[in-house]
């Protein structure tokens, strides 16, 4: 019952007037009657409650907004929680997701809310507290995130939980932290499971054990594909468990086939080397085509390759070119691949000034192996106009990001036809490369000719 503006006190020396009792009286009437008219609207109507949860998910819209219009002006809590979560998603015609919607949205999870509906509860909290997480949002939304939590909404509890580890816009206490965390993973909630298994594997709040850590995730595991991953890379590195390849190759298989795309490439990555499971190439290509579709750049750059080459597959040019331009929009071995295809007339035409343009792109992030085709390029005279000084430069950076390249006949020789001085211009030019990035020390000695 709500709490009177009054002391038992003051009630006993007779110094609140009887007016204000029965006012107050008449509110907690009002409360209660108001809760039974929302129990007698979802006795009542439970039939057109599913009816409109029916063509909701149908996708029949309009239909489910003329069922649950009536009943939520009526009183009914799910059916303003449903309401609002379709002007939430926009799908009220013709309003759309606008701003008009999203206020419709609040309003009726406000009035859900207000009837003790959970999940409105933590959609309002939400909305009052979105993606910038200030302190003042949590402040106003922690009342409705307390409550929706307090009832057992599973994602409200991990929300704080994770509010309280991280000592976002409250103190940090990991004591909190694992208290609501282990509400939402009792009840199974994934995300929180696994943040259980951090805690345990950690020491971080909870005692470490790693035993108890992987409990926690393999029940994640078994409920999200995201977590199945992070499980299959704690046996693949065997930090939680010992080292265990098979079990890595289930458990990518488990979120591959649930369409994780880094889980697909893993997966692929096994049948490549043979690691878990009976190597086989072409099975390879298979998760990384899945995973390529589902665009990720480095399945990309492997399918390309192996098209390129011909492993697991027929060779096909127009293939490999395919998904190596694709994975070159992130991928930074494709810039590299590229490079190499045009330096060399790989199933195109010669073309060093392609190949110079894909090296650049790739020296970037200097990347060792594109900086070494780059610096031979300089160092041959291939493209550019031949300058040992650059070449020396940038294979000297390629040899601090790959050993191998710093004893390799192509720089020794390279050194043997230097003279002294342009050896010292060379290292001035590594150490310039080292301070800012290789191609501005590079562009200030010489600019790029336009492709």
């Amino acid at each position: 019952m709500p709490k009177t503006p009054y002391t038992d006190r003051e009630r006993a020396s007779k110094r609140v007037p009887y007016q204000l009792m029965i006012r107050d009286a008449m509110k907690v009437l009002d409360s209660v009657l108001s809760k039974i008219r929302q129990l007698i609207v979802e006795i009542r109507n439970p039939a057109d409650l599913r009816r409109g949860e029916a063509a909701w998910m149908r996708g029949d819209h309009e239909s489910a907004i003329s069922i649950f219009m009536p009943l939520a002006e009526l009183g009914c809590a799910h059916a303003q929680y449903c309401l609002g979560r379709m002007y939430d998603d926009g799908l009220v015609v013709p309003m759309g997701k606008t701003q008009r919607s999203q206020a419709q949205a609040v309003e009726w999870y406000g009035k859900a809310a207000a009837q003790g509906h959970a999940d409105a509860q933590f959609c309002l909290a939400a909305w009052i507290w979105p993606a910038k997480h200030s302190p003042q949002e949590f402040a106003e939304s922690a009342p409705w995130l307390n409550k929706a939590a307090m009832q057992g909404h599973a994602r409200a509890q991990f929300d704080l939980g994770r509010a309280y580890f991280n000592g976002q816009c409250v103190p940090k206490d990991l004591v909190q932290a694992f208290a609501w965390y282990s509400k939402a993973a009792l009840q199974g909630y994934a995300r929180a499971q696994r943040a259980l298994g951090n805690m345990y594997q950690f020491g971080n709040g909870a005692p470490k054990n790693y035993a108890e850590a992987l409990v926690w995730y393999r029940k994640a595991a078994e409920r999200n594909p995201t977590c199945a991953y992070t499980l299959a890379c704690s046996y693949a590195r065997g930090d939680v468990a010992p080292q265990d390849y098979t079990k890595a190759a289930a458990w990518y298989r488990k979120a591959a086939e649930e369409d994780l795309p880094v889980a697909q490439l893993e997966l692929g990555k096994l049948y490549s080397s043979g690691r878990g499971v009976t190597r086989d190439q072409s099975q390879a290509n298979v998760w990384y085509r899945k995973a390529a579709e589902n665009e990720d750049s480095e399945a990309q750059y492997l399918l390309g390759m192996n098209y390129l080459n011909g492993a697991g597959t027929s060779q096909d040019s127009v293939q490999a070119l395919a998904w190596i331009r694709k994975a070159a929009e992130r991928h930074v071995p494709a810039h590299i691949a590229l490079g190499d295809i045009y330096l060399n007339g790989l199933v195109v035409p010669q073309d060093y000034a392609q190949a110079i343009a894909w090296y650049r792109k790739a020296s970037i992030l200097s990347e060792g192996s594109g900086l070494f085709n780059f610096g031979r390029m300089y160092g041959n005279g291939q493209g550019v106009p031949k300058d040992v000084v650059i070449a020396y430069a940038l294979i000297s950076q390629a040899a601090k990001t790959d050993p191998e390249i710093a004893g390799c006949s192509y720089l020794v020789n390279l050194t043997a036809e230097m003279t002294p001085s342009q050896i010292e211009s060379g290292q001035a030019l590594a150490h310039e490369m080292q301070r800012v990035r290789v191609l501005s020390a590079l562009d200030a000695r010489s600019p790029p000719r336009k492709v």
